[in-house]
């Protein structure tokens, strides 16, 4: 939760990044002996049965898992920018509030001890006889509590101390750091008061609420007196969005525990995944960019709210329960209109408000099919979450180009020169870079998915299609392990090329890097290449049992060779003008192969077991591997090429760094390497995995309940196949009129060493170089999504 920008003193990068490691770990150890010990505590269920559980009380669920190690973190961040206002006699002041906040965090579990009238509960199964849960709960209350007393008075005697800097806040006051402070203090306070008052009248409960009405006094009375003369209208903003977290905050726990945990919770993940990228756009305006992750924190928390609401007055038969989620999503998008104050654009707010609504509609759906009021529904509902998909895809792609044409212009106009004189004047406007997109894209992707496969999971019991599958051995880890090993493989390749990166100095822009190719050392494909053999290693280990569908799976394993080995080489090499070496395409080639060995195994024997199709949660989790596998293997030997360009093109003459887009620039280059491996996976999900899914169901069934599931699959592959298609190409139509129309690209005219003849005839190689990529890859995306869905119409039509 957030407020206006910050205010604090300089702080070079890394040193802020240090500061926030340093919280995290000390917000992970409050974890470690908080939340999970009393889980696994609870989990042993050493108490009587029909006492309420360690699940039962949302303070040691939400609280101790999420609230109390966001407010050590935020603390320990906000004490850490104050740093400069310490004083050696604060000590003092510090140990007197950790011994008040250990005496009063004893005080409570202290008095349900001794209250012989006080309510059973499974630390507490008998009045006086706590058992081990309970000292334990006992001893972490009392340390965490000394621990935020501690931190408390260090933050607050800081702020008093430091002046008010030009925006009216004191110097080194982290807007972010203090909302989120306040936001789960409160938000942990209503939980602990919650857990007292179902605990019933009795005075172990009053001296609960007494004590959780005194901490709030105090608190917030201490950082009035901090903040002193503070412009309080200034904080309206963080008010606003700890109101909101607030309000999602209690229709979450009204009738708690919720009904089918296991939706609320992905539910939740869904919700908190389009969130972020719904703000992102709040991280590129100085004034609002530490709104973003308390607005995005509070928008998740009242659309999950919206769906236990419905949810819960679905299960008790009460009128038009979708109204509590529409509520939620408006609420969540109102906030959001609020806190950029007219910065974004409207109409990207209802379409991300679409999104959410969307997902959030599927996991409602789902509860719907689950519950005994939706048995003999279940088609019908996933016919509705086909409707709600198609105008959801209708209206993202009716107003989408409009604002990828404006932003195309910018990029354009920033990279492109019209003259050779021009190229000695640095551009005046920074452009956010495609990455920016690609990031949102993906979180809503795997947003949009997660809500599809958990409908049609829950489905597939009510329409009977998992009535012939079957569970999957154990050794299916494999698989699992397999994609973590790749990942962390990944990771390394990319940490070692970015230390040698640093250590050997950026390449030059000019002939000789047009000349040398990528400046690469020998090593540049190690850690790559091993990612993609673990990844070939772990498919080889799961293939065994007979081969299902092989033209469909060779067909789609040629296609997704061909479309990984020519964009790995394309985008970072060949396209940028270079020349590949061996070494370059001998990775290239190792990672093709790994993916689309993925893709045959997947499409083969991944989803069966034997001769029998898996069930839907085994088909998932399979899935989800694969597109994870997949991904950070192409993305592993993209980013290692990638090291070998410059970040960007330096101007001589001025020294400026010109923000190029498309050509020789790292960063951009690395996105869209990410976007392309995306798109793979995302196609290979929709395109092929839901067609296989649908297909590869009891084919006795009648033909209603499948087509159901054909006609959800078929138009949302079919509408992102288009929507890929046509972005890439207006991309493509944008920059190859500006190149026709005005000049060159800046980088193209530096490397070859600002000759304006030479220049031009590269750039005209480059553009016709790019055109075919692009369609290149249009044609591998549509091919991919026909093997899928030509299957499924051969078994619809049999």
């Amino acid at each position: 939760m957030t407020a206006v920008a910050s205010s604090s003193v300089a702080v070079p990068a890394n040193g802020r990044d240090d500061d926030l490691r340093r919280a995290l770990l000390v917000g992970a150890g409050i974890v470690l002996p908080g939340f999970i010990a009393l889980a696994l505590l609870g989990s042993l269920r050493t108490y009587p049965a029909g006492l309420p559980g360690f699940w039962d009380y949302p303070s040691g669920t939400i609280g101790d898992a999420l609230l109390v190690p966001t407010i050590v973190v935020a603390l320990v961040v906000q004490a850490q920018a104050l740093r400069q206002w310490a004083v050696p006699g604060e000590r003092h002041w510090q140990i007197l509030g950790a011994v008040v906040g250990a005496v009063g965090g004893a005080a409570v579990p202290l008095s349900w001890y001794l209250d012989p009238h006080t309510s059973h509960i499974w630390m507490l199964p008998e009045a006086h006889h706590y058992l081990l849960a309970g000292w334990w709960h006992f001893g972490y209350l009392t340390a965490a509590t000394a621990l935020l007393g501690y931190l408390i008075v260090t933050v607050l005697g800081r702020l008093h101390r430091a002046p008010n800097a030009a925006t009216g806040l004191p110097k080194g006051f982290s807007s972010t750091a203090m909302t989120f402070i306040v936001g789960a203090g409160l938000a942990m306070l209503m939980l602990i008061g919650r857990d007292a008052v179902a605990g019933g009248k009795t005075a172990a409960s009053a001296t609960t609420i007494a004590s959780l009405v005194a901490v709030a006094a105090i608190f917030l009375g201490g950082l009035a007196w901090a903040a002193g003369t503070v412009r309080w209208r200034l904080l309206l903003t963080p008010a606003a969005i700890v109101t909101v977290f607030l309000v999602g905050l209690l229709g979450v726990i009204v009738g708690w525990k919720p009904h089918d945990p296991v939706i609320i919770g992905l539910g939740a993940i869904t919700a908190a995944l389009a969130c972020i990228a719904a703000t992102s756009p709040l991280g590129s305006h100085p004034e609002h960019a530490q709104n973003r992750w308390p607005t995005a924190v509070a928008m998740t928390a009242v659309v999950t709210a919206g769906l236990i609401r419905s949810s819960d007055s679905l299960l008790r038969g009460e009128s038009r329960p979708l109204l509590w989620l529409v509520a939620g999503v408006v609420l969540a998008f109102a906030l959001l209109l609020l806190v950029d104050r007219g910065q974004n654009d409207f109409r990207r707010v209802v379409r991300y408000s679409f999104f959410v609504g969307y997902c959030m509609l599927m996991y409602y759906l789902a509860v719907r099919i689950r519950s005994p009021l939706g048995e003999d529904s279940a088609g019908a509902s996933v016919s509705v979450a086909d409707a709600a998909f198609d105008v959801m895809v209708f209206t993202l792609i009716q107003t989408r180009f409009g604002d990828l044409g404006d932003g195309d212009k910018q990029r354009v106009e920033a990279e492109f020169i019209s003259s050779p004189d021009q190229a000695s004047r640095p551009t005046s406007q920074e452009v956010s870079s495609g990455p920016g997109i690609v990031v949102d894209m993906l979180l809503l992707g795997i947003a949009v998915g997660l809500s599809l496969f958990m409908l049609l999971v829950v489905a597939a019991e009510a329409l009977g299609l998992d009535r012939n599958t079957v569970d999957v051995s154990t050794i299916r880890v494999v698989l699992l392990i397999g994609t973590i090993l790749a990942g962390a493989l990944g990771l390394l390749s990319n940490f070692l090329l970015r230390r040698w990166r640093v250590r050997e100095g950026e390449p030059p822009v000019d002939s000789r890097l047009l000349h040398h190719g990528l400046y690469l050392p020998h090593w540049f494909g190690a850690a790559a290449i091993a990612a993609a053999l673990v990844w070939l290693t772990t498919i080889l280990a799961l293939s065994g049992g007979p081969v299902h569908i092989p033209l469909l799976a060779s067909l789609a394993a040629v296609v997704v060779f061909a479309f990984s080995m020519r964009t790995l080489l394309s985008t970072p090499v060949l396209l940028q003008m270079l020349r590949p070496t061996i070494g370059q395409v001998a990775l290239c080639f190792m990672a093709a192969a790994a993916v689309a060995l993925g893709a045959f195994w997947f499409i083969s024997m991944g989803i069966w077991q034997g001769s029998q199709p898996l069930t839907g949660a085994w088909f998932v989790a399979t899935t989800i591997c694969v597109f994870a596998g997949t991904t950070i293997v192409y993305t592993a030997a993209g980013h290692a090429l990638t090291a070998g360009l410059p970040p960007a093109v330096i101007d001589p003459a001025t020294d400026e760094r010109s923000k190029t887009q498309y050509v020789l620039s790292r960063e951009a280059i690395q996105g869209y390497i990410g976007l392309d491996a995306i798109n793979l996976g995302v196609v290979l999900l929709i395109g092929v995995a839901l067609p296989l899914y649908a297909a590869t169901r009891d084919q006795e069934l009648h033909a209603s309940s499948l087509s159901v599931i054909a006609a959800m699959v078929f138009l949302p592959g079919l509408i992102s196949a288009i929507f890929w298609g046509l972005h890439n190409w207006r991309l493509w139509e944008d920059l190859n009129a500006q190149a026709s129309r005005t000049g060159i690209s800046r980088p193209i005219f530096a490397l070859t060493d600002h000759d304006w003849h030479q220049a031009k005839a590269l750039d005209a190689r480059r553009a016709k170089r790019f055109l075919i990529h692009l369609r290149l890859n249009r044609y591998s995306m549509i091919a991919l999504m026909a093997c899928g869905l030509a299957y499924l119409a051969d078994v619809l039509l049999r």
